[in-house]
């Protein structure tokens, strides 16, 4: 994370309209995944150079790589820093994510790649996906055909990860029966 970091530069980040940096984690910042931007291709040379090429790695997964931000950080984004609400923020954002995952295989032929989220936006794009928070119940059909329609659409070898948690409630930590859920 550390070497990561100092890669970043303040134009990396995602901006409103205004000039704040968009956040949506408490804490954290976005970072700017318009394609062929800055981070992006930062983000790619990383994984590229730094992880991949340590010969520790068979592949990587890429987390927050959501189909759209709007869901996240409402509409008030500013991707090219001209001071004016962005249209089509999430088509620019799926294209971003699009040019981060073609770029790290076209990099790194034969390592596997692994992102998240729901939807069939990168289909034929990754190895697999991680289904997050994963639940039984109501949720039970919609999520198996989710991972069914994965598996249909990965590349191969295929890839996929399902993660149960506690969807960060306090004393989640003693949530046994849903670990064993999990687990099993």
């Amino acid at each position: 994370r550390r070497d990561l970091a100092s890669h970043i530069t303040s134009d990396m980040y995602l901006y409103t309209s205004s000039g704040q940096k968009v956040g949506w984690w408490p804490g954290t910042k976005v970072l700017n995944v318009s394609t062929q931007s800055a981070w992006s291709d930062t983000l790619v040379s990383f994984v590229t150079d730094d992880l991949l090429a340590s010969g520790y790695w068979d592949g990587v997964f890429y987390d927050n790589m959501w189909d759209g931000i709007s869901y996240f950080v409402g509409t008030d984004v500013d991707y090219n820093r001209d001071g004016k609400k962005d249209t089509q923020i999430d088509a620019t954002w799926k294209r971003g994510m699009e040019y981060i995952y073609t770029q790290t295989k076209k990099k790194n032929p034969g390592k596997i790649i692994v992102g998240n989220g729901s939807t069939g936006e990168y289909d034929g794009l990754l190895h697999g996906k991680m289904l997050e928070n994963f639940v039984g119940g109501d949720a039970w059909t919609p999520t198996m055909n989710r991972y069914k329609q994965n598996e249909s659409s990965a590349l191969s070898p295929s890839v996929h990860i399902i993660n149960a948690n506690t969807l960060n409630k306090g004393g989640g930590e003693t949530a046994y029966r849903q670990m064993r859920f999990g687990l099993g």
